[in-house]
């Protein structure tokens, strides 16, 4: 009696939002930019490599990152892989690794928003799709 089995490569990703809270281009964060973080979740098989993208989101400009607002208004921001925030996190510079066992994995998504932007009040958001190839 022949028994089979097979195990295909499988990895699932999960992601909390990015929540940059209040930004004040007046005073805090007229020459201070407003950074925060969150993380990206992943878990393969064992063995398996990976690889995160992050696209640009919904709101792009000339390779940029902006969340939109209010009467058409954008503010740029910017994802990083570093907490120094010098490497861009992107589909280009991208986070890699492998799974030494079925165990979620955490990676920080460090992000940024720039000083002194002359923005409107109002709600601003963006959407960040993350890709996992493995």
């Amino acid at each position: 009696m022949p028994i089979n089995a097979s195990v295909g490569p499988v990895c699932v990703v999960s992601a909390v939002p990015l929540n940059f809270g209040a930004y004040d281009p007046v005073v805090t964060n007229q020459s201070t930019p407003l950074d925060q973080q969150a993380t990206i979740t992943v878990q393969c098989l064992r063995g398996s490599a990976y690889t995160v993208k992050l696209n640009p989101g919904a709101h792009p400009a000339a390779g940029l990152r902006y969340m939109a607002g209010p009467a058409a208004a954008m503010m740029h921001y910017e994802l990083y892989s570093d907490s120094s925030r010098t490497t861009v996190w992107d589909n280009t510079n991208f986070v890699s690794g492998s799974a030494t066992d079925t165990t979620p994995i955490p990676i920080t998504v460090y992000g940024r928003i720039f000083p002194g932007q002359d923005v409107v009040a109002g709600a601003y958001t963006d959407t960040v799709t993350v890709t996992v190839e493995f």
